[in-house]
């Protein structure tokens, strides 16, 4: 296997890891889910990780990473893994494009209430990657502290605007079930 797939699949291991700690918990997650470009752009985005509860939203950048550097306010921030350092987007402005993204892609479905349910945006790193950010438990989380994060999020009961959400994102499961099987 190349390095660079090993890399890759090492980063959706890390993934659905935290899907499944959030299905433990009592979440609705789906996880890569692609929403479609809008007329003025170029590409699709993907959120990694999906989470629904009660009237939350919680969108997941997983990093799997050995370092990440950077301000809230900077557009670029610098990455680093096992091979190499990199230059990227600022993860936190990425989610918030997703969240964006996602509202205009629910408008377009028909879905209004929108303003009704509480988005959350967050960076999810590996316990052991050093982190330099004014963020730092604020958007970004060590992978433990996230889950600890979640725990006061967590609804057993799921609000109907929350369902109609739901029902209208791009998936191609028709229950967690099929999902778990699927990862």
């Amino acid at each position: 296997m190349s390095r660079g797939r090993a890399t890759f699949e090492a980063g959706f291991a890390f993934e659905r890891d935290i899907g499944y700690w959030l299905i433990s918990m009592g979440f609705i997650v789906f996880m890569n889910v692609s929403l479609p470009r809008q007329p003025h752009e170029t590409k699709s985005t993907e959120i990694d990780i999906l989470a629904c509860s009660g009237f939350h939203i919680i969108v997941v950048e997983a990093k799997l990473l050995h370092e990440l550097y950077g301000q809230s306010k900077d557009t670029e921030w610098i990455f680093v893994t096992s091979r190499k350092s990199l230059s990227k987007l600022n993860p936190i402005l990425q989610n918030q494009r997703h969240i964006r993204r996602l509202g205009m892609y629910l408008g377009d479905k028909g879905f209004k209430d929108l303003a009704k349910l509480i988005p959350y945006n967050y960076v999810v790193v590996p316990s052991n990657c050093t982190v330099m950010s004014d963020s730092l438990y604020k958007n970004v989380y060590y992978k433990e502290n996230f889950l600890s994060q979640m725990e006061r999020l967590k609804k057993s009961e799921v609000s109907s605007e929350l369902i109609e959400l739901i029902s209208l994102l791009p998936h191609k499961f028709d229950n967690v079930d099929e999902a778990l099987m699927e990862l």
